[in-house]
């Protein structure tokens, strides 16, 4: 969990710095975010800029579908919901139906398991969800 949440930081903190330009290298992009993780890891294991990119995809699509199915709650507005039955509908949002593989296999969806990422970005300019829980 607290790596997840100094990835969620460095992505915050080297995206809002105004010195990384938009058009350098996705290796160069990542360089810089693992000299951010680096000095700010303290668990003392060093982490490859791969071993950073593929966790941070996975935070951010599934930070965005979490807030796509919250706003999706909001709209319903559901009357006489509390705050755990929203999230429970969220998450059953969240979840979807049951997909099949490209090999015919039924593929079931999994609650969302990163609210302590999504409490890191959620406020942030930068990190803007997008509409739609299947993206």
């Amino acid at each position: 969990m607290d790596e997840d949440i100094l990835r969620c930081n460095t992505w915050l903190q080297v995206s809002r710095d105004p010195f990384v330009g938009g058009d350098q290298s996705r290796d160069a992009y990542w360089l810089l975010m693992k000299e951010h993780f680096d000095l700010h890891n303290e668990s003392g294991i060093d982490r490859s800029g791969r071993s950073l990119r593929s966790p941070w995809s996975t935070i951010n699509r599934d930070c965005q579908r979490w807030a796509a199915a919250l706003k999706a709650v909001d709209s319903l507005n559901p009357s006489g919901t509390n705050d755990r039955d929203r999230l429970t509908i969220a998450q059953n949002l969240f979840q979807g139906e049951e997909k099949k593989t490209k090999k015919g296999k039924i593929k079931k969806g999994r609650p969302f398991s990163l609210p302590h990422c999504y409490e890191e970005l959620k406020d942030d300019e930068k990190w803007k969800p997008r509409d739609g829980v299947d993206d």
